[in-house]
Order: structure tokens, then C-alpha cells, then sequence
């Protein structure tokens, strides 16, 4: 009902929550979808905003298991900052939706029997999944920044973390295309391009950047993937990662070499 009323741009047939789910979904659009975005940046936009802005709600867990009123639908998760899976699933599925972004909720359950929800996703023509809810762990903080474990992953990634259910009917995920790694990796020619990556990484609350060296910036990385990457002695490190530590003052920096699309870049983690 949301997203049709968004499509039609007539949202006077919405009542109640529904209408105040309508008008903090459009607040919140204005505020982090641009036109020239790509469906990859808006996807990762919507995802990046639940993430941060919601946080489970823990009368789920435990004996008894009692969520609060409307933790399972977008009303809870927009409104009142809380949701269980079904509601952080559900208000991604509306916002791709109100974006024209093909996607679809599974309705399965994790390894230990918990009934657990989350979302398939088309982008570029191949499918991905997303698990909103486990992107956003348990206990929450504020100022927490955003992890991306299980944006845009593949059908084999999410059954190897402890996701069961019958894929049956459901579209082939194998494509590694437009995972966070590869979808989000910046191309780096100079210490101004990995500043200004960093701030627009930290500006959208996000705590890993993916950055591939061109042969311009005088940067080889070498290793194998997942590797601590020392930055602190060797060229990269003086000519780009000390001065990003200086930059940032108080944010620790981290740096590990990284596989992205087959070529030996870095993962640089905040915290």
C-alpha cells in the first residue's frame, strides 16, 4: 500500500500508521536517495540507513519473547527505531519497492530453528541476498558504524552462516558483482582520493572502505587476502595512511589486504 501510493504520488487513500509510515519513508528518501545514484548506491543507501538507525528489539529474545507493538512491520522500524527481523526485512522490501528495485522476502529460518526473514535483491541483472537484521548485531550502540557481513552475498556465503531454507523457485545468487567489496571500491590516484573517500565512507556511517591503488599513485599492495596490512614504515604508509591517521584524529584505522574483483586492494576498517 506504501509503495503503491509513493508510485502513484497520491498517498490520500493511506490512514493511521499507514500514512505516518508513508510520511517518514518519503523523509527519509529526500534525505539519503539522490536522482543520479545508481540502484547499487541506492540499495546500499536504504540498507546503511535501517542499519544504523534501528536497533533490535531484544523482547524477542529469551523465554517468553514478547516484541513490542508494531516491531514487525516498517512501522517499528522507521517510527520507533525498533524492529525483529520481519520488521527490518519488510521496511527494506518497501523502500525497494517505492525505488522500483527488484526484490522479494524469503521467510525461512536460522540453523537453530529461529524463524528469521531477510531479502533477495536484483541488481544489474543478478540477484543478491541481504540480511538487514544481522548487518545490525546484538547488543546496538550509539554511533555504532554500519557493517555490510551480509549485503549483497551470495546463496552459498548466506548457508554457510547458518541461513536454512528451500530456495526452490527462487532466482540463482552466485554473482559477486555487486557485492559490498566490489560495488563499493574506490579507485585511488592520490592521498586526496583516499581522504575524501574516507570522509565520504565515515559521512554515511559506514565502517569499511574498499580501495583499489591505480598505477598512478605509486602504491603495489602484496599479500594474500584477509592479511594485516603494516602501513606504518613502507611508502603507502608515509605518503597515505599516516596522514589519513593524522586526518582523523581520535578514528582508528586498520588496513588488510583485500581480493576485490581480482585485484590485491585494501580493506581500511574504522573504529
Amino acid at each position: 500500500m506504501v509503495s503503491q501510493a509513493y508510485l502513484s504520488g497520491n498517498p490520500d487513500s493511506l490512514s493511521g500508521i499507514d500514512r505516518d509510515i508513508y510520511d517518514r519513508a518519503v523523509e527519509i528518501i529526500s534525505e539519503v536517495i539522490t536522482d543520479d545514484m545508481s540502484d547499487f548506491e541506492k540499495e546500499l543507501a536504504i540498507h546503511d540507513w535501517i542499519v544504523y538507525n534501528c536497533t533490535y528489539d531484544n523482547r524477542a529474545l529469551g523465554i517468553l519473547s514478547e516484541p513490542g507493538e508494531n516491531s514487525d512491520n516498517p512501522y517499528g522500524a522507521l517510527c520507533n527505531g525498533q524492529a525483529i527481523c520481519t520488521g527490518y526485512t519488510l521496511s527494506f522490501q518497501m523502500f525497494m519497492d517505492m525505488l522500483e528495485i527488484p526484490c522479494l522476502t524469503v521467510y525461512a529460518s536460522d540453523n537453530e530453528g529461529e524463524e528469521h526473514a531477510w531479502n533477495m535483491v536484483e541488481i544489474e541483472g543478478d540477484w543478491y541476498y541481504v540480511d538487514v537484521t544481522w548487518d545490525d548485531p546484538v547488543p546496538d550502540s550509539d554511533g555504532r558504524l554500519v557493517s555490510h557481513q551480509y549485503f549483497n552475498v551470495t546463496e552459498d556465503y548466506m548457508r554457510s552462516t547458518g541461513h536454512v531454507w528451500d530456495s526452490t523457485g527462487l532466482e540463482s545468487a552466485n554473482s559477486d558483482t555487486y557485492s559490498y567489496v566490489n560495488g563499493s571500491a574506490v579507485e585511488i590516484h592520490s592521498y586526496e582520493d583516499l581522504s575524501n573517500a574516507a570522509a565520504q565512507c565515515l559521512e554515511g556511517n559506514r565502517g569499511e572502505l574498499y580501495v583499489i591503488f591505480a598505477q598512478d599513485s605509486g602504491v603495489t599492495v602484496q599479500g594474500y587476502d584477509g592479511e594485516y596490512f603494516d602501513s606504518t614504515d613502507s611508502p603507502v604508509g608515509i605518503n597515505y595512511f599516516e596522514p589519513l591517521r593524522s586526518e582523523l584524529g581520535d578514528i582508528d584505522v586498520y588496513t588488510y589486504v583485500t581480493d576485490i574483483g581480482g585485484v590485491l586492494g585494501l580493506e581500511v576498517s574504522f573504529g
